[in-house]
């Protein structure tokens, strides 16, 4: 009985120290919950320039033209960005492009991805350089 009392009595007199703790815990438990969405978001706006990249050049690869081909790769990769309200790309470029029968499309953007949030410590924006290429097939006619 006195035992359990001294540790009733000991339980109460914390001076505040559950409470400081609690706060201390709270406190990180929500800067890794905001570092783990501020990855994410850039891991996700990297994916999405990278499956964009892909499209364009698979796109631009599909058409019988050079000027139609391009001018659709580049529609559809800024169909594809349009969804993503964090990314901000320039159009792309398509240097290095053998636009012959058994040739290829290469096609290079670049992105801005904006976190939408800010951490301090963590930069506010991340520029990423993405390369895909796709061939055109041999049996590809091309318009005069």
């Amino acid at each position: 009985m006195k035992i359990t009392r001294r540790l009733r009595d000991k339980a109460r007199d914390d001076s505040g120290l559950a409470g400081v703790t609690l706060s201390v815990y709270v406190l990180i438990m929500t800067s890794t919950l905001l570092t783990f969405l501020w990855i994410s978001t850039l891991e996700q706006g990297a994916q999405n320039v990278n499956q964009s990249t892909a499209d364009a050049a698979a796109t631009a690869a599909l058409y019988p033209s050079a000027s139609a081909g391009l001018a659709a790769g580049t529609s559809a990769f800024q169909n594809e960005n349009a969804q993503h309200g964090d990314l901000h790309c320039a159009p792309p470029s398509y240097g290095g492009t053998n636009y012959n029968p058994g040739g290829q499309v290469d096609v290079q953007t670049q992105c801005t991805i904006t976190p939408p949030i800010y951490l301090p410590g963590m930069t506010q924006s991340v520029t990423i350089t993405r390369r895909a290429s796709s061939p055109i097939s041999q049996y590809h006619s091309t318009a005069p």
